[in-house]
């Protein structure tokens, strides 16, 4: 791990609420706009890395049923991992929902993800009012080694770190990592929306604003985050609810480690961030054994 302090992965993110508090037309609309977007700023930009779209396949099958002839396309981005979709077909509601449901739910997001090129592996549930006791087994069966959310767990139940165990009712573990208080909008602490006016020329100053709002040592919320990440490792999703990509975040990450001469920002995604997040931890485990 480097010297600095904390490392912070910066997570690009929509959530997709398909028939929440829109009606499934609506949301057409706004998901053919916004995958219309992604492909002209994957195939454009040189900087352009990734975008996740809230675990769910389901998405795409919604897009190709209006333009089928982008089946390619759409097929070519998941490969190079420009648009990242699974492990779900579709995100669950796991207070209301079957052990059966979820069992087919991730086991078929996972099948056709990974026929389309990549499916992510990690299970990202950031919106679900509570869990099936049995989620610890269903996603060991499916390949998943975490789980990381925000709603359904209470406060007492994440103690003093994020980061934890969780153990099912037949003795399977998954790790688990709490998004903590603002979830998957965790940004608007510092800009109260995703949907400012970004473009290149002004991508240094809202580096400065968000830096600012970062290292104010006035915010409990803030502090209490830090404190409850005993990884030195915070995992900052970057949007919300329909929202969409943003092409110049590669800029403002650049700024941020320029400008920051405490901690590192990485653009990256949520396998990632949890496979480094285990990585170290063990580091730490197997150093404390031996001490």
């Amino acid at each position: 791990m480097s010297s600095k302090k904390l490392k912070i992965y910066f997570v690009p993110h929509t959530h997709w609420d398909k028939e929440w508090y829109f009606t499934k037309e609506a949301s057409s609309v706004f998901l053919v706009d916004n995958i219309a977007k992604l492909k002209e700023i994957a195939d454009n930009s040189d900087s352009f890395s990734h975008h996740i779209y809230d675990s769910q396949l389901s998405i795409v099958d919604d897009y190709l049923e209006f333009y089928p002839e982008d089946y390619k396309h759409i097929k070519r981005l998941i490969t190079e991992k420009k648009l990242i979709v699974g492990p779900w077909y579709s995100q669950p509601d796991m207070f209301s929902t079957s052990g059966e449901s979820l069992i087919r739910n991730l086991s078929y997001g996972k099948h056709f993800a990974k026929e389309l090129g990549f499916t992510a592996k990690q299970a990202y549930t950031p919106d679900s009012f509570g869990f099936n006791s049995n989620l610890p087994q269903i996603l060991k069966h499916n390949d998943c080694d975490a789980i990381i959310q925000w709603r359904g767990v209470d406060d007492s139940h994440i103690g003093a770190d994020v980061f934890n165990k969780w153990t099912g009712i037949d003795g399977s573990q998954v790790y688990l990592y709490n998004l903590f208080k603002y979830g998957y909008g965790l940004t608007y602490w510092a800009f109260n929306s995703v949907y400012k006016n970004w473009d290149a020329s002004n991508m240094r100053e809202l580096a400065k604003e968000y830096l600012a709002k970062f290292k104010d040592g006035s915010r409990d919320d803030l502090i209490n985050l830090k404190k409850r990440n005993k990884s030195n490792m915070l995992c900052f999703p970057f949007g919300s609810d329909q929202s969409p990509v943003i092409e110049w975040l590669p800029i403002f990450i650049k700024y941020l480690n320029e400008l920051d001469d405490e901690n590192e920002w990485i653009l990256s995604y949520y396998d990632n961030f949890i496979a480094d997040l285990i990585k170290i931890m063990m580091q730490k485990l197997m150093k404390f054994k031996v001490n």
